[in-house]
């Protein structure tokens, strides 16, 4: 038996409460992201003695969000992933973790291994700076912005409210 089952757009709010008390900025920890990924990524949530674990396929292996917002201890939290992880017969691989996430559970679990994946580092932007794009450092974007409008002048940006009344057509 599985405790985790398969991420849909009806987990949107209950990811973004989930996601609501994220001290991050990456991308992966956004309810909307989480989604949209979510059929690619083969995303799954469970909850376990309290607490909602994410799942995901990643770099060929199944990898789980450090959880956020629980009433749990930092090492009840842990117990309970490896614990799940065992029941679910899956590496117990926690990804993405900030620096002060890997120091902690190194010292919790010496004999555990961490690794940077410079190739799937992504960035959060501040609304006003993606919305105004000034300044050197984003120069790049708007290049970017040039190109896609150069290349496809009848796209447009519209709100996300929009977005569900529009037809989706899936290859």
């Amino acid at each position: 038996m599985s405790y985790f089952t398969p991420l849909t757009d009806r987990d949107i709010p209950s990811l973004s409460a989930f996601f609501g008390q994220n001290p991050h900025r990456f991308c992966d920890f956004t309810a909307y992201n989480t989604w949209i990924w979510g059929k690619y990524l083969h995303a799954a949530l469970a909850t376990f003695h309290g607490i909602t674990i994410l799942r995901r396929n990643m770099m060929d292996e199944r990898t789980c969000l450090y959880p956020l917002g629980v009433s749990l201890s930092k090492e009840g939290v842990l117990s309970c992933l490896l614990e799940v992880a065992k029941k679910e017969g899956i590496s117990p691989t926690l990804f993405p973790l900030t620096r002060e996430e890997k120091d902690y559970i190194l010292t919790l679990y010496p004999q555990s291994q961490a690794e940077t994946q410079e190739g799937w580092w992504d960035y959060l932007y501040l609304r006003d700076d993606l919305a105004n794009l000034s300044g050197k450092k984003y120069h790049g974007q708007r290049n970017f912005l040039r190109r896609f409008r150069t290349l496809y002048p009848p796209g447009k940006c519209v709100p996300l409210d929009e977005v569900k009344k529009m037809t989706w057509r899936t290859f």
